[in-house]
């Protein structure tokens, strides 16, 4: 909860920053957004490869389990292809590239920016912004709704809500409202969104 807050006020204070000309632009060294990609793209690598459970934890899961971190990017596009019609000034692509991320917003934001800027240089600081913000959203509503969506909606809802962050934001309360057996299906449905995000991301964000 406390990592999403500071995550927001960084993003608040930059944005106040920006606005009120405190730090001019010009000085950000041009590829900054690429390195710090690059880096993102290699600590997750590091994350996975210095897991020494993983892949006990793989072993021990059937592979009927991969049917729901299936379901959660169906059902996000879904929603987000259906979103895209009530906001006029989000395209398709850029409604799947946003809600793609399922919940990586620290990727996705800075993705979106430098994918994007090629296709529409104009707005790719805004849909990055976007896209961060609705993934902060989405972690958020996680967090804090997390009892009542396993009342209303099922444990593995909550599972799918989380989306990557089942892997590490949203683990504890995942264990603590859907149960511990629950464990394995978030870390392999987080381990598996992950991976994919990058690349769904990049797909409908040069669209």
């Amino acid at each position: 909860m406390w990592g999403s807050a500071i995550i927001l006020m960084l993003f608040l204070a930059g944005g106040l920053i920006g606005y009120f000309g405190v730090i001019d632009y010009a000085v950000i060294p041009d590829g900054l957004s690429f390195a710090v990609l690059g880096a993102m793209i290699f600590l997750i690598g590091m994350s996975l490869g210095l897991d020494r459970n993983i892949g006990r934890t793989l072993r021990g899961i059937r592979w009927d389990i991969l049917i729901y971190p299936i379901a959660t990017v169906a059902g996000t596009l879904v929603f987000a292809a259906i979103a895209s019609l009530f906001l006029p000034r989000l395209g398709l692509a850029e409604s799947l590239a946003v809600d793609s991320a399922m919940g990586y917003y620290s990727l996705a934001s800075v993705l979106i920016v430098d994918v994007r800027s090629a296709v529409d240089p104009s707005g790719a600081v805004a849909l990055g912004t976007v896209a961060l913000m609705a993934n902060i959203l989405r972690e958020l509503i996680t967090l804090v709704g997390a009892p009542l969506i396993v009342r209303y909606f099922g444990r593995r809802s909550l599972v799918s809500c989380g989306g990557v962050t089942a892997i590490d934001v949203t683990l504890p309360v995942i264990r603590r409202y859907a149960g511990e057996d629950m464990v394995p299906l978030a870390v392999v449905s987080g381990i598996l969104l992950e991976i994919a995000v990058p690349l769904m991301v990049v797909t409908f964000a040069s669209m």
